[in-house]
């Protein structure tokens, strides 16, 4: 019975890490129909909360890690839901900059790795 409950929770830890991983390297691919519920997943990933930016704030989200003292600000988009491209660009800069992604984690580095060859 133990056995079998550590299987289970080791395949789980596999396939979750599996999932973030897969949605860094969709972020890292910079696409264009990145929806804010996966910036919002991106962030929470990395222990990011969310917060308003006061009563006033409409569309404005900001994502909070005080682990780290850090925060990062973004409007919700509307109409449609999907991440402007300069945005994207934006958070990726912070996000290897604060270290939370390496520029060559992911997609990249296996890249990298193969043109060496």
């Amino acid at each position: 019975m133990f056995l079998q409950l550590y299987l289970v929770t080791f395949a789980y830890q596999i396939n979750e890490m599996g999932t973030k991983e897969k949605l860094v390297d969709r972020f890292k691919s910079q696409p264009k129909d990145f929806t804010f519920e996966e910036l919002v997943r991106l962030f929470r990933q990395f222990d990011f909360d969310i917060g308003a930016k006061g009563k006033t704030s409409d569309s404005r989200i900001e994502f909070i890690n005080e682990e780290r003292s850090l925060s990062y600000g973004v409007h919700k988009p509307h109409p449609a839901n999907t991440i402007k491209s300069y945005v994207m660009k934006q958070v990726l800069e912070f996000l290897i900059e604060n270290n939370f992604i390496d520029k060559l984690y992911g997609k990249s580095k296996i890249q990298r790795i193969h043109r060496k060859c």
